[in-house]
């Protein structure tokens, strides 16, 4: 479970509700079955107006403040294997009752949207909801340790139980993973997949052919791993983004002006920066890409 304030909101929509034309930074994404991405709920607003407008007839007596938790997004999915023997339309019914859950859960009219993406490595349920309870937003309270504990219990009782899912170890310290990390955990894993494969078909009695197909499945986990690590971006003693942002821009003479022209952020962005907030994973993506830098590069970890 991902928790997000109002400026990481309309980058977190665009990669959700992509289409075809979407320039995909996800190196998962095949842009050419995009298509057949689709809703189990659609609004018919952008994520920040159905938020707005929300937040607006709870009529709060104090305004929101700037740095309240505005969306939760939760993954739901399983591993190729569970999909692989599901119809297309058995897997809409899964997802379905997942969302069906949620709904039951936290109210279906605090869901901003429903969208399951057909175009990644697995199949699996993007949902968006506002943390709205008592009349207030209570992300904090809506969702600590505990409460995730109980609905992974509960979601398998309700769900995963009837579709013959395992659930995972209750009370496990096991950590949960972001949705970057989930997505490069996803990558490793078809990567592995692939390595079996080409391992198990290659000519044991050939040993020439063995060593090839080795260094072949070798490469694809190697470069599975790059990505995954690119992905699962930590920051470290690293100096303010602010600053080298800046010094970044200076080097590939860009201007602010034609950053938020170009991508999907806003002027407001820069003014967070400034204060000492860091951009999210996917901006920090975007940035990286049209400025024709790495990551590292960009936040200074490669000093």
């Amino acid at each position: 479970m991902e928790k997000y304030h109002k400026t990481d909101i309309a980058p977190v929509e665009q990669e959700n509700e992509r289409d075809e034309t979407y320039r995909a930074v996800n190196p998962q994404i095949d842009c050419a079955r995009t298509g057949g991405n689709y809703h189990i709920v659609m609004r018919q607003r952008s994520y920040t107006q159905f938020i707005n407008d929300k937040i607006e007839a709870l009529d709060l007596p104090t305004n929101v403040r700037k740095d309240a938790v505005l969306m939760c997004s939760f993954v739901v999915g399983s591993d190729s294997a569970f999909f692989k023997n599901l119809s297309p339309q058995e897997q809409k019914d899964f997802f379905v009752e997942c969302t069906r859950f949620f709904a039951e859960r936290y109210s279906e009219g605090n869901i901003i949207s429903a969208v399951v993406h057909m175009d990644e490595i697995t199949p699996h349920l993007h949902l968006n909801l506002i943390p709205i309870a008592d009349g207030r937003l209570c992300a904090k309270t809506l969702f600590d340790r505990k409460e995730l504990q109980s609905l992974q219990t509960n979601l398998y009782e309700a769900v995963g139980m009837k579709w013959n899912l395992e659930r995972g170890k209750p009370g496990s310290q096991a950590k949960h993973l972001s949705t970057a990390e989930y997505k490069a955990k996803k990558i490793v894993e078809q990567a592995r997949g692939e390595a079996s494969g080409i391992l198990a078909e290659a000519d044991q009695k050939a040993e020439r052919k063995v060593q090839i197909a080795r260094l072949h499945a070798d490469g694809i986990v190697s470069q599975a791993e790059r990505t995954e690590i690119y992905l699962d971006y930590r920051p470290q003693a690293m100096p303010p983004f602010f600053d080298q942002l800046r010094a970044v821009m200076a080097e590939k003479g860009a201007t602010r002006y034609a950053l938020v022209k170009a991508l999907p952020i806003y002027d407001s962005y820069f003014t967070n920066w400034k204060h000492g907030k860091s951009p999210n994973l996917l901006t920090l993506i975007l940035l990286a890409d049209y400025l024709d830098v790495t990551v590292d590069h960009l936040v200074g970890r490669d000093r």
